[in-house]
């Protein structure tokens, strides 16, 4: 049984949207504070100096509609916050087992191995765990239990 690290999955995929963040605002000269990610929550906020810079952060944002940007403030100061929806959650937990799936299929294949028809499928409805069965480690050379034959002069 082997379990894939989904959470950590997620945490990549907000790693990566805070470093688009932060490439879209320095690329077009947009003022901000911090970016900060929430991991428990999965969301990112962008924090701004003021009102007008978080409206110009909404324009690099515009160019990629499926982001679900909401204006909050945080401690007074304006700031975007951008939440991952259970959607958004799920497909990138299933992406990150299917991954997982293929790579191990492809590592069975290779003829060190030796393993016939390997079976790597899902376990459960969540996804996380899949299993393989007839992963075994291959034999080594099968030693002969019949005692071998001695040369003996005798004979």
């Amino acid at each position: 049984m082997y379990q894939v690290d989904v959470a950590g999955a997620v945490k990549q995929q907000l790693d990566h949207r805070e470093q688009d963040f932060r490439a879209s605002l320095r690329g077009a000269r947009i003022p901000y504070q911090d970016v900060q990610v929430d991991y428990p929550a999965n969301r990112v906020r962008v924090l701004f100096r003021d009102d007008d810079s978080r409206t110009k952060g909404k324009a690099p944002s515009s160019q990629t509609p499926q982001l679900n940007l909401t204006d909050v403030t945080v401690d007074g100061a304006p700031a975007l916050e951008l939440v991952l929806t259970p959607q958004e959650i799920k497909d990138r937990q299933d992406y990150a087992v299917q991954q997982n799936i293929v790579i191990l299929r492809n590592r069975l294949k290779q003829p060190e191995l030796a393993v016939s028809e390997p079976q790597v499928a899902r376990e459960a409805s969540t996804g996380s765990p899949f299993s393989c069965r007839d992963c075994r480690t291959p034999p080594r050379s099968r030693r002969s239990w019949a005692r071998p034959r001695r040369w003996n002069s005798a004979w």
